[in-house]
Order: C-alpha cells, then structure tokens, then sequence
C-alpha cells in the first residue's frame, strides 16, 4: 500500500510512503523535490526499513540454512529528467543491517554490519500504463558500490537490467519481459543477493523464495481485455497468463538453460480507484502451486 501527498511545498514537493507486507516486509518513506525553473533536476531524501529471509550459501556452495535480514537506513539521490520518458540518477545510501544465521555450524548467531554504497540508475519509461501497458516500452539499468566509506563494512558491486515491452493489436496484448541481477565481491553472498519468486517472476514459489548472488528470468505474458472502454468510469476487465524461465545461481558461470526453472500462471485483473488487482493461481515444473492476490503494477 503507499500514500502521495503532492505539493507540499510552492516548488512542487511530493512525499511519498509505500509498504509491502507479506513474506518480505519494506518500507520507504521519500521526499521528491523538482529543483530549477523547468524542474529538470530533482533531490530525493528517503528512509527505508527492510525485513527478510533468505537462503544462505557458503563459499563452496552449500545451503547453510536461512539467513535473516533486518536493515534500516537512509539516502540521498538527486538527477535529472528527459521529458516524460527518461531520468538518470545518482546518490548514496547508508544502512544499518543485522544478519542472523539459523545454522548454528557457522558459529555466528548474529552479525551487525553498516551498509554504505554509491549508485547510478538510468531509466526510459514510455509506457502507457503501469497496471496494463499496452503500447511504449521500459528500460532500467542500475550499478551499486558497496565500499568502506563513511564508516561502511561491507564490500561488493552489484548490477541490474529490467526489460519490458509490451505489443498489442486490438484488444489482445503480448509482453515480453526480462531481469537480470548480479554482485560480485567479499560480501556478495551476505547482503548482495538477488531474490525471485511470486507472481511473473517464477509463479508457483512465493514472493522472493530464492536467492542466490545473481538471478536471471524471461517473461512471455498475454491479455486480453473483456470489456470495451467507456466515455465516462472506464474499468477495464482482464484475463491473461504467463510463461517465464529463470533461476538464481550462485556464480555467473553457473548461469545455463539446463539449471532453468519454468512457470506458468493464469490471472483476472481489474483497474480500480485503489491501483490494479490481481487474482491468479501460478505453477512451476518444480512442483509448487501457489495462489495470488496482489495490489500493484503489472511487473
């Protein structure tokens, strides 16, 4: 669920809040403040609370149990805007994030460490729809250093691509889809990890069930709009499904088609006055079914 309040200032100020609840607990809080007499630059201060669970793997590649993470912390990110479509940014970010291992082997019944890294983002956004895009397209690279300034502990980089571009001819739509995520480094294998799992991201398994140092995953999604659009109170009804293909590996070598896992899902979809609603049930040829509701984008 999140919360917008805009212009809370003459500059044009918005403050943000969004929370997710569920197997993995998030939550930011941000300030976006336009700077200049076109607005083409922007600050952005924020405040973040993160809570999960994931699998933890030592150096030679063996499950240790679960490695809980609790991280809370702070950034500053400024950039600039290319018209409605595009934004690169940059900024700095610092967390405060305790580790707490449940394979009592290792020796470490917790760990505290602080988390402070550079990033650089590059975005083009032309869709049309954040709920069902139907026409433009969505590109986002992103590369984070991990480094011992400000006090910071930790050591690795990490890189992102997400890809999605949607194609439809009359009321039939077909998007194609694809992420990419990845660290290296000493502690890659703590808090560099990349999650997938849940809906369009390997149906079937729950939000985030996997983790590993890199994740990779293909999403093929189809649908369909029921109804017509309306003069007045549009609400347009969907029905659709999904094909996706990915895994997560605990190197870059390991990364094949022969380690893939493959999904499937079915789901109805509505936009309403709360954001789009989702209902589906996903399956993987892992042998994991599993049942959705959700409020948010598409992807």
């Amino acid at each position: 669920m999140s919360y917008t309040k805009p212009l809370v200032n003459k500059w044009g100020g918005e403050w943000r809040t969004e929370l997710n609840i569920g197997d993995t607990l998030e939550g930011v809080t941000e300030f976006y403040q336009p700077v200049g007499v076109k607005q083409r630059f922007f600050i952005e201060p924020s405040l973040s609370l993160q809570r999960q669970k994931i699998d933890f793997f030592d150096d030679l590649d063996r499950r240790r149990g679960d490695l809980k993470v609790l991280g809370v912390g702070g950034s500053i990110q400024g950039g600039m805007l290319f018209g409605r479509w595009g934004e690169l940014r940059g900024g700095l970010s610092r967390s405060k994030i305790k580790l707490s291992f449940t394979d009592d082997t290792l020796g470490l019944a917790a760990l505290t460490l602080d988390d402070s890294f550079l990033l650089a983002r590059a975005t083009v956004d032309t869709l049309d729809s954040l709920s069902f895009p139907t026409s433009g397209g969505f590109i986002t690279a992103e590369y984070q250093v991990h480094d011992t300034f400000l006090g910071g502990d930790t050591q690795f980089n990490q890189s992102t691509l997400n890809v999605y571009k949607p194609f439809t001819v009359g009321r039939h739509t077909l998007g194609l889809g694809t992420r990419f995520s990845g660290a290296t480094g000493r502690d890659a294998n703590l808090i560099g990890t990349s999650n997938l799992g849940g809906f369009l991201a390997l149906s079937g398994f729950s939000r985030d069930e996997l983790s590993g140092q890199y994740a990779v995953v293909a999403l093929a999604s189809y649908y369909y709009r029921l109804n017509r659009q309306a003069t007045l109170f549009d609400l347009p009804l969907y029905v659709g499904g999904s094909l996706e293909a990915g895994n997560v590996y605990q190197s870059f070598d390991a990364i094949s088609l022969d380690q893939a896992i493959y999904a499937s899902s079915l789901f109805a979809g509505m936009k309403s006055p709360l954001g789009p609603v989702f209902v589906g049930i996903g399956y993987n040829d892992k042998g994991n079914t599993s049942l959705y509701f959700s409020i948010g984008s598409f992807f």
